[in-house]
């Protein structure tokens, strides 16, 4: 999922920072759902 994900960003023209930035919420938001 997660290349799916940075390639979409990627089509979205997001930078690489932006991606770091991006997954660390994804990644915060599904530890704070549990």
């Amino acid at each position: 999922m997660s290349l799916t994900v940075s390639e979409a960003l990627r089509k979205l023209g997001l930078t690489g920072y932006e991606t770091k930035v991006y997954m660390a919420l994804l990644k915060y938001g599904s530890l704070t759902a549990y």
